[in-house]
């Protein structure tokens, strides 16, 4: 009657919290290399070399291309996406998804906030790592996943899964474009 599938199965919730797991796990091994650690490293270099590529005199990530991808991760921006997000999902009658908004800022708050002043990796003035952007993207992203999961069920989660993966990697690559972080910290 309201056009949401059933609460995900068992399976499909141990695979979320293995990925969920993986990601935090990863975060946290990427978090103890560059505490406290000013310098690029070659990871980084070779990033920054690739996206300032050309091919046929065509940049392969577009600085003005960059900029507005690089946008969504500013505040501004992630209020206006967020609120576009709670709007759908009231429209798609899912009060959960649309309750589920606060995380987002949550994570955010918690990488401004907590993360960065803990592992201490300065980039120019600011603390760096972990990303902001990165994270208000990523974010944002797993928001519009579990409320296209609850409309749609796991038919969607091939198509809507790429889109995003998509989408967060071109911001990432945006994000070392313009030179606001090194790859390492996103």
């Amino acid at each position: 009657e309201h056009g949401l599938v059933e609460p995900p199965e068992r399976p499909d919730q141990r695979l979320a919290l293995i990925g969920a797991a993986a990601c935090w796990i990863g975060a946290l091994v990427l978090a103890l290399v560059v505490r406290r650690d000013r310098h690029p490293f070659a990871i980084d270099k070779l990033a920054l070399r690739l996206v300032e590529h050309r091919l046929f005199g065509i940049p392969i990530v577009p600085y003005s291309l960059a900029t507005t991808f690089v946008r969504l991760g500013t505040p501004s921006d992630f209020v206006i996406v967020l609120g576009a997000l709670v709007a759908t999902s009231l429209l798609a009658r899912d009060r959960f998804v649309a309750c589920l908004s606060v995380a987002p800022p949550i994570a955010l708050i918690i990488t401004e906030a907590i993360a960065k002043p803990v592992v201490g990796r300065y980039g120019g003035h600011v603390y760096s790592f972990p990303s902001g952007h990165a994270t208000a993207i990523s974010a944002v992203a797993m928001q519009v996943a579990v409320l296209c999961y609850r409309r749609w069920g796991r038919r969607c989660i091939a198509t809507v899964g790429l889109g995003l993966g998509l989408m967060t990697a071109i911001t990432i690559l945006a994000i070392v474009r313009t030179q606001i972080h090194l790859l390492s910290d996103t």
